[in-house]
């Protein structure tokens, strides 16, 4: 059977039943808030740790670490207040934004490893986010210029 043959036979199975592809999906989990209102998971590694933002009791937005039932946040860079994560390794290691009050006129990308949030670099840009990473911590994400 030609490879494009049974990509269309595996298409053809999951247009005619996809209520089997569903039932084996997992489990859903409350990850709960950091106190507010609403929470968002972005990201999953193979030991269960969620990363996300919440809302905390003032509102304002926090990144998060869930692991083992227990959520955490993350804190924001010097002089933040709203924080978001968008992705976890299998190591743990944490991407994602961080507003400051450095003057750079915006967010900027962050790195989380075991409790230490570290600035990466906007290579000179007013703003930075950090949105995916891998197991070697290389990280990709979007820095605004002038």
């Amino acid at each position: 059977m030609t490879s494009f043959a049974r990509a269309a036979a595996a298409l053809a199975a999951c247009l005619c039943a996809p209520h089997l592809a569903l039932a084996q999906v997992g489990q859903i989990v409350d990850l709960g808030t950091l106190g507010g209102t609403i929470s968002g998971a972005q990201a999953v590694n193979d030991a269960g740790e969620v990363a996300g933002w919440s809302l905390d009791t003032n509102g304002a937005q926090r990144a998060f670490l869930w692991k083992n039932g227990v959520m955490q946040d993350l804190g924001t860079l010097p002089g933040g207040t709203s924080a978001g994560a968008h992705d976890i390794n299998e190591s743990g290691r944490i991407v994602g934004w961080s507003d400051t009050t450095n003057g750079a006129g915006g967010p900027r990308g962050f790195s989380w490893e075991g409790g230490v949030m570290t600035e990466l670099s906007a290579l000179g840009g007013q703003s930075a986010r950090a949105y995916g990473m891998n197991d070697g911590a290389e990280t990709v994400g979007r820095i605004m210029t002038n």
